[in-house]
């Protein structure tokens, strides 16, 4: 009895923390050109703040997970809360460019808390011979408490906004040539709506403290700190790469000469990598049939999935009358467009979790990517109307439902005994690396193709864009349908 009621209080407290990690990854979207405004970013450079929060989180996972065997999952939970609450209060207090960057990279230490929580919640069941249904419960309580999070917030911070005065002071701004920055409407509304996810995850860090308890550190005898610092060299080359590319030209060598560094770097990591007994990235493992598909796929869904919403907002709000395209949507508009997405996501992953027992779920897998393909090609041909968006984004997430529903569970099933946490956890590692790699992409795309105008980056841009959204969902697609059935499930995974 007092087992159980302290798993359920572990349960309650690490529901309610996804709850606020909805809360953060949809929160500040709505908010994307209020933001870049504020550091007198263009449209296509708020891209790079997104490259470098995913780049950052791409290194948090590995690193923070692997503490967390070691000295502790609460410890290191708690560090990873700690540190993604003080990023938000330093978002509340603003800044410079640098500031601000600095700011909502450390946001991503929040990109470990979900593999945390899962291991926390599993030490707390022990080796009971329900432990593993009751983790796969919990697994599905904590997806539904992020999706609330995500459309509560969606939902609440752009209207917030809007209804503080913050979207009419910055139109007024834009209109008489004036930096909103110099606005004190316009700053005074941001701060104040930037100030609740601030305090959700000040309260986060109470939860962690009350209701998590500690699990027992695993003893190794390997861990592989210069595997670990070589992986994260190479994302830095990599984006750094993108970003010289970016800011000097792609007619300039040194960009190029960085990203082929990377690929250099890459050599001896994979090298040290497959002579370990436990590397941070299995490539062993990674180049079997079974399952190199679906890592791949989640890389190329995080170009085509994760990294465009920051692209999809600022065309939403790009205005007519000036550029000559775009819905003119202001920032509950862009609320409401994000909660039509996430509720999409949400239903049909919530209805395949409960119902899809009886579907064959690889063959619906293996279709998801070109139904998501669709969002962005309704995007490119029907795009003067907002009604047409909400279309758009409920295609995209009914496809991007059935990937968050299954494409885990197809990586775990697809795993060989005692590698089914590490292949789960890649396909979040690969994800992130793709959004990082996609967001600096979209920078490179929306900065150099076609004629801005202002602040605002041009039509050709946005549908370069959307083309290379809709091949990356693609590609995905083709990729699953090299990807085995896992033994025994008749095609269901």
């Amino acid at each position: 009895m007092i087992r159980f009621r302290a798993t359920s209080r572990i349960l309650l407290g690490v529901i309610l923390l996804e709850f606020i990690d909805g809360i953060l990854g949809a929160y500040y979207t709505p908010l994307t050109v209020p933001l870049a405004r504020s550091v007198g970013l263009h449209d296509s450079d708020w891209n790079w703040i997104e490259a470098a929060q995913t780049l950052l989180g791409a290194m948090v996972i590995p690193v923070l997970t692997k503490l967390g065997d070691r000295y502790g999952h609460k410890k290191a939970l708690l560090a990873s809360v700690t540190v993604t609450a003080g990023a938000a209060w330093w978002v509340v207090a603003g800044g410079g460019l640098v500031s601000v960057l600095i700011a909502f990279s450390l946001i991503a230490f929040n990109s470990a808390w979900g593999a945390l929580e899962l291991a926390v919640v599993r030490s707390s069941y022990g080796e009971s011979a329900e432990a593993d249904e009751k983790v796969s419960a919990a697994s599905a309580a904590l997806i539904v408490a992020f999706m609330v999070g995500s459309v509560g917030s969606a939902l609440f911070g752009g209207q917030f906004f809007e209804a503080t005065g913050g979207w009419a002071a910055l139109e007024e701004a834009t209109a008489a040539g004036i930096d909103p920055a110099g606005s004190a409407a316009f700053t005074d509304a941001l701060r104040l709506t930037l100030l609740m996810p601030a305090a959700w995850t000040t309260l986060a860090i109470v939860l962690v403290a009350v209701f998590v308890r500690d699990t027992p550190p695993v003893p190794s005898e390997q861990h592989d700190l210069p595997g670990l610092f070589l992986f994260v060299g190479i994302l830095v080359l990599l984006v750094g790469g993108l970003s010289a590319v970016k800011l000097w030209g792609p007619g300039q060598i040194w960009g190029w000469l960085i990203i082929a560094a990377a690929a250099l770097t890459a050599y001896p990591f994979v090298r040290r990598e497959s002579r370990l007994a436990q590397p941070t990235i299995d490539f062993k493992l990674l180049a079997t049939r079974q399952v190199w598909p679906y890592q791949a796929a989640a890389l190329l869904l995080g170009v085509g999935y994760n990294a465009t919403q920051i692209p999809l907002v600022t065309f939403a709000s790009t205005r007519p009358d000036q550029a000559g395209f775009g819905l003119a949507a202001d920032s509950g508009d862009i609320s409401v467009v994000m909660a039509v997405m996430i509720l999409a996501i949400s239903v049909t992953a919530g209805c395949l979790t409960a119902f899809g027992r009886r579907l064959d779920q690889l063959a619906l897998l293996r279709i998801a990517p070109f139904i998501h393909a669709g969002e962005f090609i309704l995007f490119a041909f029907f795009h003067t109307e907002l009604w047409q968006a909400y279309i758009a984004v409920a295609v995209g997430g009914v496809g991007a439902g059935i990937l968050v529903a299954w494409l885990p569970a197809a990586a775990a099933n697809a795993a060989p005994p005692g590698k089914t946490a590490t292949l789960v956890g890649l396909i979040s590692l690969f994800q992130v690396v793709g959004v990082a790699l996609g967001s600096a992409a979209f920078a490179i795309i929306l900065g150099a193709v076609g004629h801005s105008t202002g602040p605002t980056a041009a039509l050709s841009g946005y549908l370069t864009v959307f083309a290379v959204a809709v091949a990356s969902s693609l590609a995905a697609g083709s990729l699953l349908r090299l990807a085995r059935p896992p033994k025994g499930t008749n095609h269901a995974i």
